[in-house]
């Protein structure tokens, strides 16, 4: 869901351009800035450099992009050829791999924008999507989360090891070997109300409807929660990684009815401030009595 935007380097060659863009930016916005090529940040330096940039202004610089590469960059590749910055960008093989593109001066693309012309249009209603709920969509959805993250939380009290979850939690773990290293662990938060069967029953379920992915190194850590017991709302569905988060208006099930499947359904990003008090909130070592069990699946 998030909109993935190419930046030329010398677009952003001064504090003023750096500052106004890099705010534009970040998971819990919907828009990300792509780490294009990987030398990107280099790139942008010796842009302010070769501007003639003061040194306070690059040390500002410098420490905003380390601070960007973690959360409002993407760190996946794209084909860059070497030579001109601008020309591999706009190839026709490339182009239409970014949601936009922002340059240092106009380019005849419905897509690019000029850093001096740039409309803040371009950057609303980006924190929100609908897709369908098929298994596919609502985990491509998360793609862009899935790039540097090796370990996601699902929190959802419906959430227990059917066919209609684990289609989801299966596609999760393909979507992520397409895009970075893979995801080796989901960690589960789920109502014990809602599934209060014998933790080898928990196991083998998960064993049934994943055992492939748990063979070749997957493992799960299931939490099931008192919901009776616990001191704060345990209704909303949510995934969430280190950096970012989403909120899941109708949770991680796919439904076998594909007309149902075919019916949208909200996806929101998160705040975060947000994604830590719901770490905090779902912390099983500190959980006042309200937890029941933390289940392995290896």
């Amino acid at each position: 869901m998030h909109a993935v935007f190419a930046v030329e380097p010398n677009a952003i060659n001064c504090w003023t351009n750096f500052r106004y863009l890099i705010e534009k930016f970040g998971f819990p916005n919907g828009a990300l800035i792509a780490r294009y090529p990987k030398s990107w940040m280099r790139l942008v330096i010796e842009a302010c450099d070769a501007n003639g940039v003061g040194d306070i202004e690059r040390s500002k610089i410098v420490e905003k992009l380390s601070q960007a590469k973690h959360d409002r960059m993407l760190n996946k590749s794209f084909p860059f050829n070497g030579g001109e910055w601008r020309n591999n960008a706009v190839d026709p093989e490339v182009v239409n791999l970014f949601d936009a593109l922002v340059l240092t001066n106009d380019e005849p693309l419905a897509h690019a924008y000029s850093i001096d012309d740039l409309p803040e249009e371009v950057f609303h209603d980006r924190r929100e999507v609908q897709v369908p709920r098929d298994a596919e969509s609502l985990a491509s959805a998360a793609s862009c989360l899935f790039v540097d993250s090796r370990e996601i939380t699902l929190i959802d009290p419906y959430l227990k090891p059917s066919r209609a979850c684990t289609n989801l939690l299966n596609a999760f773990v393909d979507a992520s070997a397409g895009v970075g290293r893979g995801i080796t662990r989901v960690v589960v938060h789920m109502a014990y109300s809602i599934d209060s069967s014998d933790c080898a029953d928990v196991i083998a379920g998960y064993k049934r409807f994943m055992g492939q992915k748990i063979a070749n190194g997957l493992s799960l850590q299931v939490n099931r929660w008192n919901d009776h017991a616990m001191d704060f709302d345990f209704h909303a569905r949510y995934l969430l990684t280190e950096q970012a988060g989403l909120r899941y208006d109708r949770g991680f099930i796919e439904p076998s009815d594909h007309d149902e499947r075919a019916k949208l359904t909200d996806i929101v990003c998160l705040e975060r401030g947000t994604i830590k008090d719901l770490l905090t909130q779902h912390n099983v070592d500190d959980s006042t009595g309200a937890i029941v069990d933390v289940i392995e699946v290896v």
